[in-house]
């Protein structure tokens, strides 16, 4: 947190929180649909 200046929260279910974050980026994909796929 002190060397990057942001906001850290430690997960207690590191795996539960990879699981809601991919959720979230489905529930949104149009908005991430630019920096997950690559374009030809």
């Amino acid at each position: 947190r002190e060397e990057t200046n942001l906001p850290v929260t430690i997960a207690e279910n590191a795996q539960e929180s990879v699981v809601l974050g991919a959720g979230k980026v489905l529930e949104n994909l149009d908005y991430f649909e630019k920096v997950l796929l690559k374009t030809k």
